[in-house]
């Protein structure tokens, strides 16, 4: 009997999407009629909930789907359509931005702080919200993270700036303030799209197929369409400017703006500086010396730049940086908090039943939980060493244009994967959008490009109520789709006349 997987086979392209595109209107009928903008009546919550549960299956076995055309096209002579394939995804993508933001606020966040900086002229990290005097009478602001200085980077808050200034010349309001972000995502999404084909049939020799199939998966996944479109968080953006610092690696000629544009990365969110390092160290070891000094320079310039308007002028004394330094280490649905969560409850079960005078306080949690935060740092300095000194002893032998590319793309990958994935001690799903389109440069019989799509489809289930259970999410979001990557072997290797 086929397994469940080799069902899959009797999948078109245009079917799958369709199935993508059917749990997408599950979502547009959920919260796009029935709840938005107002709270979900009482007694109606299980039918959202199962709407939810419907329309990820939907996207997930659809996204399957996608991932099966696109092996067969890759290991077969035959040629599919590749006009209504796009005019699909390209409408999949904008059928997301017209479902609300209903997973996450962040995107109105992003507001906040961009209002801010136009309206009242305040520094988003220095003035938070709530010290804005009549905030709450302000159309434009909503109440998310008030009391908390803005948790990204120079370039973002630059970009947040710029979009509410064209709402205000525009004399827009809230809504057009949040198709403005939904819009820019969305360009972002395209433009990884377009970048990893580009660099597929550039470095990688794809045929033309097989760069369509790319495109496909990139702009089909579920994670992107809920969480970088629909949600519009901007990992996305992060991401473009990290993969296109390694789509320019192996050239002679543009090689130089590897080490600004993954800089740049990190000016949108701090992840996209870890590969840094291991960008510079490949120009070292290609013998680009000219590129790595103008590199660093053009780096360090950009930089400053950008970190001007926000601490010039004295401003970097007055710094929150207590407060920022605890956003990006509250530990949250995170391998480390998978450690946390059994330990907590199991010292607070041994206090409540000691006496008083022994019970202790929350500083003995307190501590527990920065020496688990610590390790898992030590871990990741670790774990990047490692990639480095293998990326300076490997690298040597690295001779061809493709032979770099891969080799660049295998260590960035995981770089962001050990860092985002395994080491943060903070974890949303849709923190994946920052490294996981890095995989769909690798070759399709990747066990690390197998993983890391199949997490991808494990996470599209956080809009669930699985996604709030504590340890059981992890299992079930992380460790039985990495398992069931493992059964691809199988599908790989499948008649390719079967998949037609």
């Amino acid at each position: 009997m086929a397994s469940w997987i080799q069902r899959l086979a009797f999948f078109t392209v245009n079917r799958a999407l369709m199935l993508i595109g059917l749990g997408l209107l599950v979502l547009m009928a959920t919260y796009g009629v029935f709840w938005w903008p107002h709270p979900i009546p009482k007694g109606f919550s299980w039918l959202v909930e199962l709407a939810e549960w419907v329309a990820c299956l939907l996207m997930s076995v659809g996204y399957l789907g996608v991932l099966a055309v696109w092996h067969r096209e890759s290991s077969s002579s035959s040629q599919i359509s590749q006009k209504i394939p796009l005019l699909i995804v390209a409408a999949l993508s904008m059928l997301a931005c017209v479902l609300p933001a209903f997973h996450s606020t962040d995107v109105t966040g992003y507001i906040n702080r961009g209002w801010q900086q136009v309206a009242y002229h305040t520094n988003p990290y220095l003035t938070v919200i709530d010290d804005i005097a009549g905030w709450r009478q302000d159309a434009m602001f909503r109440n998310h993270w008030i009391t908390n200085p803005a948790p990204y980077g120079f370039a973002f808050m630059h970009v947040a700036r710029a979009l509410m200034h064209l709402v205000e010349k525009a004399h827009g309001n809230w809504l057009m303030a949040l198709l403005a972000f939904k819009l820019l995502m969305l360009s972002a999404t395209w433009a990884v799209a377009a970048l990893v084909a580009w660099a597929g049939r550039r470095w990688l020799a794809w045929p033309r197929q097989q760069a369509l199939g790319a495109l496909m998966l990139m702009m089909a996944n579920p994670l992107v369409l809920i969480q970088g479109l629909a949600n519009a968080h901007n990992d996305v953006l992060m991401a473009l400017p990290m993969m296109a610092a390694l789509a320019l690696l192996p050239s002679a000629r543009w090689g130089w703006l590897s080490a600004p544009l993954a800089s740049l990365g990190g000016l949108i969110k701090l992840a996209a500086w870890s590969i840094l390092p291991m960008i510079l160290l490949l120009q070292v070891r290609f013998g680009q010396w000219p590129l790595l000094g103008f590199g660093i320079l053009l780096s360090g310039l950009l930089t400053l730049t950008m970190a001007m308007a926000y601490m010039g002028d004295g401003q970097w004394q007055s710094w929150p940086m207590a407060k920022i330094a605890q956003n990006a280490t509250v530990m949250h649905n995170s391998l480390p908090s998978l450690l946390w969560y059994p330990l907590e409850a199991l010292i607070k079960a041994c206090m409540a039943i000691l006496p008083e005078h022994l019970a202790g306080d929350d500083a003995l949690l307190e501590g527990i939980k920065r020496a688990i935060k610590t390790v898992f740092s030590l871990a990741f300095v670790a774990s990047l060493l490692a990639i480095l000194r293998h990326v300076f002893r490997q690298s040597g032998a690295t001779q061809t244009a493709m032979a770099r590319f891969q080799f660049a793309v295998v260590a960035a990958l995981w770089i962001q994967g050990a860092l985002i994935a395994v080491f943060s001690a903070k974890f949303y799903p849709w923190y994946c959008n920052m490294f996981w389109p890095l995989a769909l440069w690798l070759a399709p019989g990747s066990r690390l490009r197998r993983m890391t799509l199949a997490l991808t489809v494990g996470q599209v289930f956080a809009i669930t109520a699985l996604g709030q259970a504590h340890v059981l999410n992890v299992l079930l979001m992380w460790v039985l789709p990495l398992a069931l990557a493992w059964r691809l072997d199988a599908f790989l290797k499948m008649d390719s006349e079967r998949l037609l």
